[in-house]
């Protein structure tokens, strides 16, 4: 866990210095007076969305367990799947792997079982982003490349990995190395876990719920930029969400900083928000949403790290115990 915590640290250092130079951007107006005429009434309302956001992905977490026939309890589930929330800094978000980790920690769940799960969730997020991208060309003359980028790497990903013949010539190779049959069964159980959770029925629910989840971070936008004054509608505010966040998740970078915002900011102002403005309900999105999920995370990884190290010590002590006992018997 120290390891997380560093690469955490790290990236939170970054996402400074991109703020940092999102305040410098927006000084060419008057960045500080829109940011305290921002109605600080309006905060639960945009964190109220954000959290709607991982309950409905949490929802999808779970309904992808039990088809996995993994039995984990809503509570702690719950707490498993916020924990994953404070890699969000990650590229791709890629350390959600987390929850694979505390999954196998905690209740002994095999990687096979875990990876897959979180492997779907990027999927069906990447289509949900997608879509919401796609609905907005409709109307908007923007971001056609990028959409197209998604559109087929959605379709590529969602082949190789629902159709055996694509991967089963790797897992056959990798059989075939020394000490690699291992992880080639595992790769081969994987690949089968994945093929089941891109069964069409559960893809249509996946996907049901990543539109609406995404689609209610997209709300954030569009209230912030509401209240600030800003003119935008509701399509416009999607389409500008989800491109920039599907722009950021392209780039690699962690969390997609400073493309994520740069493409925001930009965006915004090109449908006729000036810049001050614009960088200001920037920075209030991405605090309500990346960072208040990065926050949540590292409040649940904290509660379940600290009921690990009690249960250990417990167990450590009764073992003491029971030595020194059987100790006075003999």
């Amino acid at each position: 866990m120290a390891r997380f915590g560093r690469h955490l640290l790290t990236f939170t250092i970054v996402g400074i210095a991109c703020y940092t130079g999102l305040v410098f951007a927006g000084q060419s107006g008057d960045f500080w007076g829109a940011l305290h005429s921002f109605p600080g009434s309006y905060v639960p309302l945009l964190l109220g969305l954000a959290l709607l956001n991982y309950l409905l992905r949490y929802a999808r977490w779970h309904m992808y367990l039990r088809a996995l026939g993994v039995r984990i309890g809503h509570w702690r589930n719950c707490q498993v799947f916020m924990a994953g929330l404070a890699m969000s800094v990650t590229p791709g978000k890629a350390g959600e792997a987390l929850k694979a980790h505390l999954l196998r920690r905690d209740i002994n769940n095999p990687w096979p079982v875990g990876l897959p799960a979180v492997f779907a969730e990027r999927l069906t997020d990447l289509m949900g982003v997608v879509i919401l991208v796609v609905i907005g060309l409709s109307c908007l003359p923007v971001g056609r490349g990028v959409a197209l980028l998604g559109v087929v790497t959605c379709l590529v990903l969602f082949l190789i990995f629902s159709r055996p013949a694509f991967l089963k010539p790797l897992i056959r190779l990798l059989g075939k190395m020394p000490r690699m049959s291992g992880p080639s069964q595992s790769l081969a159980e994987m690949q089968i876990n994945v093929q089941r959770l891109l069964s069409f029925r559960l893809l249509l629910a996946a996907l049901s719920i990543s539109v609406v989840a995404w689609f209610s971070e997209c709300l954030v936008l569009y209230f912030a930029l509401v209240v600030s004054g800003g003119k935008a509608s509701l399509m416009e505010a999607t389409f500008i969400y989800a491109l920039s966040t599907l722009a950021g998740a392209f780039s690699l970078l962690p969390g997609g900083l400073v493309v994520t915002e740069g493409s925001m900011a930009g965006l915004l102002r090109l449908f006729g928000v000036e810049l001050s403005r614009g960088a200001m309900v920037t920075l209030i999105v991405r605090l309500c949403t990346l960072w208040f999920a990065v926050l949540m995370g590292m409040i649940f990884l904290f509660l379940s790290e600290r009921k690990i190290g009690f249960r250990k010590g417990r167990i450590s002590t009764e073992r003491s115990v029971q030595v020194k006992f059987e100790g006075e018997i003999h």
